[in-house]
């Protein structure tokens, strides 16, 4: 990476990418953090659906009807209201609130952060 910089013109700009290039391991911890807070929020409403929480109702033979009927039964017949189930479903249905959106890209942030804190003690010089 030595020399890099020396390539741009501009003071200014010459000054940013050696910047960016001393700090490269937290830049890149950076754009991880961020990487994955943004995926997490795009992929939430796919997750759900793929098990089964789509926005008409819990598709039939999918994860989510096993589990809804799975506790169905050990409720003696029914889905509490503030359920996990439930819960899940109204978000496949009405998306996520903004709290929600919050929360979701938070976790995926957080993730993110301790698998680039794992890579960093991993790596090999």
């Amino acid at each position: 990476m030595e020399g890099i910089c020396e390539k741009i013109d501009g003071d200014l700009l010459r000054e940013i990418c050696e910047l960016l290039v001393e700090n490269r391991e937290t830049v890149c911890k950076i754009f991880v953090i961020g990487s994955g807070g943004v995926l997490s929020w795009l992929l939430f409403p796919f997750l759900l659906a793929s098990i089964g929480f789509t926005a008409t109702g819990i598709a039939a033979g999918s994860l989510a009807a096993k589990i809804m009927a799975y506790l169905a039964v050990a409720n003696g017949g029914g889905v509490a209201a503030g359920s996990l189930v439930a819960f899940l479903q109204s978000l496949a249905a009405g998306g996520l609130s903004w709290g929600g959106t919050g929360a979701t890209a938070s976790a995926g942030a957080t993730l993110a952060s301790l698998l680039s804190t794992i890579c960093n003690q991993t790596k090999t010089n």
